[in-house]
């Protein structure tokens, strides 16, 4: 019997945060299977790779959870990029940031991706 490792954790290369302005991202995810997803781990980092905070979530099943990146430790102005980390089955978490300002009116996605090993 062979053990298969497969990778997880979800990667979105960008987000945009300027208070002045109105912009946060807010990282949208969403689980696909019929039971509760415990230990997500929802991490944002700046634009240098610093970690700036985290939260770790569940989601019922077929539930959909949003976490702004305010709330991760943002800076006020800046952008960065978010790491998603889950124990689940590939596929069960999917997710996507929308930045967006209530000001300007303006909107932008960044979709979250796994990273696929060649050893996969």
């Amino acid at each position: 019997c062979a053990t298969i490792i497969q990778e997880t954790t979800l990667f979105s290369p960008w987000f945009f945060r300027e208070v002045a302005n109105g912009y946060d991202g807010f990282v949208e995810i969403r689980n696909s299977d019929t039971f509760t997803a415990n230990g997500i781990v929802v991490t944002a980092f700046n634009s240098s790779g610093t970690a700036t905070g985290s939260t770790t979530i569940s989601i019922p099943g077929n539930g959909t959870a949003l976490v702004r990146v305010s709330d991760l430790g943002a800076p006020a102005t800046g952008f960065g990029s978010v790491r998603i980390a889950t124990p689940q089955k590939p596929g069960t978490i999917v997710a996507n940031i929308t930045t967006l300002s209530g000001v300007t009116g303006l909107s932008f996605d960044a979709p979250f991706s796994r990273r696929v090993s060649p050893y996969q």
